[in-house]
């Protein structure tokens, strides 16, 4: 399961179909130990139809709360630390989420 925003400032929790890669890593995982299956209960056509790989779950979080928590970790600017990341989210949406956060209350204009 991952965190969805609705686009306010709730999250809720939803159901993620894990990507193709996912299921090749968990595959490789079992017998790794001791002797072992890996059983996934999903039908061919629908694992054809997976993705890949899913989206990291920096993308799929709600920004306002991933931004906050970086602020808790005193990592520095949001924006800044957002752009070093492997996969950064796009600039329109940490803007939304920052401005947000700013008319709440939650973080000043200097963030």
């Amino acid at each position: 399961a991952s965190i969805q925003g609705g686009g306010g400032l709730t999250s809720a929790l939803t159901d993620v179909w894990a990507g193709r890669a996912n299921l090749h890593q968990r595959r490789g995982r079992a017998g790794r130990v001791r002797a072992g299956i890996a059983y996934h209960l999903i039908s061919k056509a629908r694992y054809e139809a997976l993705e890949d790989a899913t989206p990291p779950e920096m993308l799929r979080a709600p920004m306002h709360e991933l931004i906050l928590a970086l602020k808790n970790l005193n990592m520095g600017g949001a924006r800044e630390v957002l752009q070093e990341v492997v996969d950064p989210p796009g600039h329109e949406q940490v803007m939304r989420a920052l401005e947000a956060l700013v008319q709440i209350g939650a973080l000043d204009e200097y963030e």
